[in-house]
């Protein structure tokens, strides 16, 4: 029996006599422009994501059937006729030196060829489908402002409120894998660019983009940039009319998803669906509401521009759970602007019944235990910020309110790990350092609490809260709720 080298050698040559090597090489590189096109054109086409994959799928078949076609014929000027066996060729031809050497070039040609397209198109196969969020560390995103195509109040107030709401919803999606971590919507107000987002919160990722509003229909334009390379890794546009009844944001993050590689499990979307609506009318009435808040908050008219919006929502659907919290937050900040203690009890009312709805909304949980800390109720309101921290704790708020709740209870060293907590959750914050130096003051730790205060002016110079001197528990708490 010969031996085993000799017997690959003897396979090695066969294919070469065959050509079965120069029908591969050329079959890939015609394959990998097949499925660079099907990346670039599906999309565009509107197709599904595994559309590519099918591509793949079928192209790894062909490569079976090509191995196996050429290893049975020969393509020859003739047409393609039956390849002859070793032994009838080895009696009739004898090789002569230049052409074995030219044989020898051409093999050593084809089989770099191979090599080059096996290495392009690997992270095809063996990569998650070349998702932005593939790589050894946990990405991080930034979903910045919506862009207003037209002069539109309305219009603004609602993207406003749409991006709190997807970059919330975006949050959970990544908490639920540990995939991804989003930055919170309260640290970008203002309009900014894919690159400074990168130098303010190191994101890698930012997805932006516009929206606008004609007659009874609206158009988004949603792009995932590379916030280090700062190019454009993918755009999409979502037309949708008013007069189907489509929850925007739940159409939306499903693109965003999309665009980052994944998909949405059915248990992620029972989720991100609890405590919100079904019908259109009502959705948008309630973002419109979060819009007014996100924009800023400053004299009680605000307020109550953002509550009859609110109110309004609810008319519409008497079960929308987060519209409830939406009203009890508004009506905790009318309690602060005017320390009228009923609107306390009306804040106190509304976000029990959002709980009653929804008892795994960390907004309403909190909104809950800050009514309670108002009426006194330290024991009950820890007991819902705790429940409100188990189901999100990558928010710095919630921390921040606890400390508050444990200075008011006297437990002091348990409100310094919380405030750090915080700082440690959003280390660029002004709001966490004014807090932490807030609470240095009021312990007469002055030293301290001037470093933490020059932070906080170093964060937002000019902020007139940080610039005024500390007076009690109402200026902080205006800040703090509009969170």
């Amino acid at each position: 029996m010969p031996p085993r080298s000799n017997r690959l050698s003897q396979f090695w040559q066969e294919l070469k006599r065959r050509n079965v090597h120069r029908s591969l090489a050329i079959y890939a590189g015609t394959a990998f422009i097949i499925l660079e096109a099907a990346d670039i054109i599906a999309p565009r086409w509107g197709l599904p994501d595994w559309s590519v994959d099918l591509v793949l799928y079928l192209l790894i078949v062909g490569a079976v059937i090509t191995t196996i076609v050429s290893w049975i014929y020969d393509v020859t000027p003739g047409g393609i006729l039956k390849s002859e066996s070793l032994e009838t060729t080895d009696s009739d031809s004898v090789a002569s030196l230049s052409t074995s050497k030219r044989l020898r070039t051409s093999t050593i040609i084809i089989a770099l060829l191979i090599v080059v397209i096996g290495f392009l198109i690997y992270p095809k196969i063996f990569t998650s489908n070349g998702s932005p969020l593939s790589g050894k560390t946990q990405s991080s995103i930034a979903v910045l402002p919506l862009k207003i195509i037209g002069d539109d109040t309305e219009l603004s107030f609602f993207a406003s409120g749409l991006v709190e709401s997807l970059t919330h919803m975006l949050t959970k999606v990544g908490n639920s894998g540990q995939t991804f971590a989003v930055i919170p919507s309260s640290e970008i107000i203002e309009a900014i660019t894919a690159n400074e987002a990168r130098k303010k919160f190191g994101v890698s990722l930012v997805i932006s983009g516009s929206i606008q509003k004609d007659q009874n229909s609206r158009r988004v334009i949603l792009n995932l940039i590379d916030a280090k390379k700062q190019s454009l890794i993918r755009s999409e546009k979502l037309d949708y009319n008013n007069d189907k009844n489509l929850i925007i944001q739940d159409e939306i993050i499903s693109v965003m998803v999309s665009m980052l590689g994944m998909e949405l499990e059915q248990d992620t979307k029972d989720q991100l669906a609890l405590g919100g609506s079904n019908l259109n009318v009502a959705n948008e009435l309630y973002l419109i509401g979060r819009g007014i808040f996100r924009e800023g908050i400053e004299s009680v008219e605000d307020i109550d521009e953002a509550l009859e919006y609110f109110l309004e929502a609810l008319e519409q659907d008497s079960l929308f759970a987060t519209a409830y919290a939406g009203i009890a937050q508004a009506y905790t900040l009318k309690y602060h602007f005017t320390l009228n203690s009923a609107w306390n009890e009306e804040s106190l009312k509304y976000s029990r019944r959002a709980v009653e709805l929804n008892d795994q909304d960390p907004y309403a949980l909190m909104s809950l235990a800050g009514s309670l800390v108002e009426k006194g109720e330290y024991e009950e309101a820890h007991s819902f910020y705790e429940k409100s921290r188990d189901l999100d704790s990558t928010r710095s708020n919630i921390y921040s309110e606890m400390a508050y709740l444990y200075e008011l209870d006297n437990k002091y060293d348990e409100a310094e790990q919380c405030h750090k907590k915080a700082i440690e959750l959003d280390p660029d914050s002004h709001l966490t350092h004014y807090y932490l130096g807030a609470f240095y003051h009021a312990v007469a730790r002055y030293d301290e609490a001037i470093v933490e205060i020059k932070k906080a002016l170093e964060y937002s110079p000019g902020h007139l809260t940080i610039l005024q001197p500390w007076r009690g528990v109402t200026g902080r708490w205006k800040i703090l709720m509009m969170l």
